[in-house]
């Protein structure tokens, strides 16, 4: 739904391919986000909570949750 009001975060890096492939796929559904640059040699709280067994990005947050299979 574009212009809906989501609580959506993007956890990324700058480099990585597959970060760019989710704020491709963001911006062509139109769908607003946050997003957030993660250093990977110091990973946030926030990354290390969201994504336990991997502890890598791209990482999708939805509503305060993880969207399973987003990396």
């Amino acid at each position: 739904m574009a212009g809906a009001a989501y609580d959506l975060k993007l956890l990324g890096m700058w480099a990585s391919p597959y970060v760019l492939r989710v704020h491709l796929a963001l911006s062509i559904k139109g769908i607003s986000y946050e997003y957030a640059e993660e250093d990977l040699r110091h990973k946030s709280e926030l990354l290390l909570r969201s994504n336990p067994v991997h502890n890598k990005v791209p990482m999708l947050i939805h509503d305060g949750k993880p969207v399973c299979e987003s990396c």
